[in-house]
C-alpha cells in the first residue's frame, strides 16, 4: 500500500496545486486508477451524513445542477437526490455519471457534495480532487467537502493493520493499501484555500449543522 502511494508522488501534476491549467487530466485519471485500494473504503452507512450535507448546502443558497463527487456505492446520491455522480470504482449495479474526473464538465454544478472522500486520498490525488470540484462549480456555486476528523484518524491508527505515514500528521495506510487522513476544521480550510487559490472562498461549517467529522463549504466567485 505504501509503495503504491509513493508511486503516485511522481505523477506530473504534483506541484501544480493552485493551477488547474498545468494538470494533465489523462495523468490524473491514471493516478486515480493506480489508487484502486480506495474502493475498500466505500461504506453503505454514510447516507445520513450525505443528506445532512445536502440539506446544509440548500440552506446556504446552493442551487442548480448537483453532483456527488466520490459517490461510493451510489446510495448517498440517491438519498440526497443528486443529478450526477462521479465514482471511479463503482460496485454492483451502480452506474455513475462519470468514472473519470476528466469527463466531469467545468462550470456546470451549483451544488457539489463530497463526503469521506478527500480523507482517503494521498496528497497528490487530494489536491487534484479539490481542483476538480472547484473546476466543476458554476459561478456562485457551492461545494461541501466533509472528511474524517483527527479523532477518527487517531482511532484508526491504533489498529494493528495500520501503518502510520511519516510525511503527514494523522495519516496512515491500511493493510489493503488504502490511505486515511484526519483533518481539523482549520486544517481542512487552510488546505483547501491553498489548493484553490484566488477565485474561491472557503468557510468552515458550524457545529450547529451537526455534520460529523470536519467540513468546509467552497464558493466559486
Amino acid at each position: 500500500g505504501a509503495a503504491a502511494v509513493n508511486a503516485l508522488s511522481v505523477r506530473p501534476f504534483v506541484g501544480a496545486i493552485g493551477d488547474a491549467s498545468r494538470i494533465s487530466r489523462k495523468a490524473a485519471d491514471e493516478a486515480i486508477e493506480a489508487n484502486r485500494a480506495s474502493q475498500t473504503t466505500q461504506r453503505a452507512n454514510t447516507v445520513g451524513t450525505a443528506t445532512k450535507v445536502s440539506d446544509y448546502l440548500d440552506s446556504v443558497g446552493a442551487s442548480g445542477k448537483s453532483l456527488d463527487y466520490g459517490a461510493g456505492m451510489g446510495l448517498n446520491a440517491q438519498a440526497a437526490k443528486m443529478d450526477d455522480t462521479f465514482e471511479p470504482f463503482p460496485q454492483g449495479d451502480f452506474s455513475p455519471s462519470f468514472t473519470k474526473p476528466s469527463k466531469i464538465p467545468s462550470n456546470t454544478y451549483g451544488k457539489i457534495i463530497s463526503t469521506n472522500v478527500i480523507n482517503v486520498l494521498p496528497p497528490s490525488l487530494r489536491a487534484e480532487a479539490i481542483l476538480n470540484i472547484g473546476r466543476a462549480l458554476t459561478k456562485d456555486g457551492k461545494a461541501l467537502i466533509q472528511t474524517w476528523d483527527t479523532n477518527a484518524a487517531k482511532a484508526g491508527m491504533k489498529s494493528k493493520k495500520a501503518t502510520p505515514v511519516k510525511t503527514e500528521e494523522n495519516a496512515f495506510t491500511t493493510s489493503t493499501g488504502s490511505y486515511q487522513k484526519g483533518f481539523t476544521n482549520k486544517e481542512l480550510k487552510q488546505y483547501t484555500e491553498s489548493v484553490l487559490g484566488d477565485g474561491y472562498t472557503v468557510d468552515i461549517v458550524p457545529n450547529k449543522a451537526k455534520i460529523s467529522g470536519s467540513a468546509v463549504v467552497i464558493t466559486k466567485k
